[in-house]
């Protein structure tokens, strides 16, 4: 799957609440929101026209995992697809994890970081930037920009939504990992048929959706 998603013609992100609208007769606007985990959803569409030859492998382990085996899928993986997750900040970055800075604890959409050098005057990340800690399953995208804080002080992040507690993991101490380097674990929601062509082509029938798991 992520060979098609670095292939893919577009990407279509979103991960909103789920928010129920309804306008009165007289004409008033009433809202309600739940609290969800704001799950991923990708839905993309894989090139027009793929050589069946040079993916017929691709394709048969996507057809064998169909829509119940998850996907561990990075955006922006790609040179050609970089900008897409690419970090806002101006600290530094070893890989795509932050320099100097760990995990300390997190609550509610709050994330809170240590410093573990002197980041006074940088950025060390800009609402928009993809954002995981290190071995924890879910990534998030910061929502205020973070600036830095002296060595051994701490910096708290606003998340797009809750923390997600995991079993059996401990995030203090975790660094990181921002950008191409967060990892989504999707399944497929709807899996497109493929149409053979002459001359050894194939094509989907319409667009890959997928949504992230969420124990």
């Amino acid at each position: 799957m992520q060979t098609l998603l670095n292939s893919a013609q577009n990407l279509e992100i979103t991960n909103g609440a789920t928010v129920a609208q309804t306008i009165s007769r007289n004409g008033r606007l009433y809202t309600n929101q739940r609290n969800t985990v704001r799950p991923w959803r990708f839905k993309f569409a894989a090139p027009g026209m793929l050589k069946w030859s040079d993916y017929r492998d691709t394709l048969e382990t996507v057809y064998y995992n169909d829509r119940w085996v998850p996907y561990s899928l990075n955006i922006g993986a790609t040179a050609g697809s970089a900008w897409i997750a690419a970090y806002r900040g101006n600290h530094t970055l070893t890989g795509n994890v932050l320099n100097n800075v760990t995990c300390t604890s997190a609550s509610g959409t709050s994330l809170v970081l240590t410093a573990s050098a002197n980041l006074t005057g940088k950025t060390v990340l800009k609402r928009g930037d993809y954002i995981q800690p290190t071995g924890h399953t879910y990534p998030y995208i910061v929502n205020a920009d973070v600036a830095g804080v002296g060595s051994g002080s701490t910096m708290t992040v606003s998340l797009n939504r809750s923390f997600i507690t995991q079993a059996g993991y401990t995030l203090a101490g975790s660094t990181l990992k921002i950008g191409p380097g967060c990892t989504f674990n999707m399944i497929v929601t709807n899996l497109p048929a493929v149409t053979l062509l002459p001359g050894q082509w194939a094509a989907f029938t319409g667009d890959f959706e997928l949504v992230e798991q969420v124990a």
